[in-house]
């Protein structure tokens, strides 16, 4: 069995940043606030026994990515724009701009963790269950998000589909009309609820 998967590559975000950020709290964007957090991603850099990808706190960062996506909600955030922007904010020193490239990739990583997160309870809400907490039958019709890792953390894949066990391989989503193609519910997160029919 295999599949396929379409991917939009630099999707802007269905969310707000009202909606994404939502509880989160964030310290004011100043110059000096910004260039403490670069000068300490800069020292965890400099450190061979840590790793800036896996420690470094980007909160100020974060707040210019907020600001970036309520001054320009209709606009996909480039990384390389939003350090210009950041740059044009605060005039940054030339000897962080490494460092404010590193915060950026970091903010826009975090930011997509708070979209997935926000998606998730969506779907929970309106009646998904994860996968492996949904009571899998043979031949139920079932509707499924289906986490997108190729395209970003956040990204999921509506499918619908009929659930097939198969001996060895465990539980599938078959998409309709097909009989061989489909999606193993334990490759990756996937969250699914019970429909009645397809919508096709």
């Amino acid at each position: 069995m295999s599949e396929t998967i379409i991917i939009d590559l630099a999707q802007k975000s269905a969310e707000t940043a009202s909606e994404i950020f939502e509880g989160v709290e964030l310290p004011e964007m100043t110059l000096w606030n910004l260039q403490s957090e670069l000068q300490e991603l800069v020292a965890l850099q400099e450190d061979k026994k840590r790793n800036v990808y896996r420690e470094g706190q980007i909160p100020v960062t974060l707040n210019f990515l907020k600001q970036y996506t309520i001054d320009f909600p209709e606009k996909f955030v480039y990384n390389a724009e939003l350090a210009t922007y950041i740059k044009k904010k605060t005039d940054v020193p030339a000897e962080l701009h490494s460092a404010l490239d590193t915060a950026v990739y970091l903010a826009q990583r975090e930011e997509d963790k708070l979209i997935k997160k926000l998606r998730i309870s969506r779907f929970l809400a309106d009646g998904f269950l994860y996968a492996d907490d949904f009571s899998c039958k043979q031949g139920t019709k079932v509707l499924a998000m289906i986490q997108n890792p190729s395209a970003s953390l956040s990204a999921f894949t509506k499918q619908e589909g009929t659930l097939k066990e198969i001996p060895g391989q465990g539980w599938w989503l078959i998409p309709p009309k097909k009989r061989n193609v489909g999606y193993p519910l334990a490759s990756r997160e996937m969250y699914v609820k019970q429909i009645g029919r397809f919508s096709k």
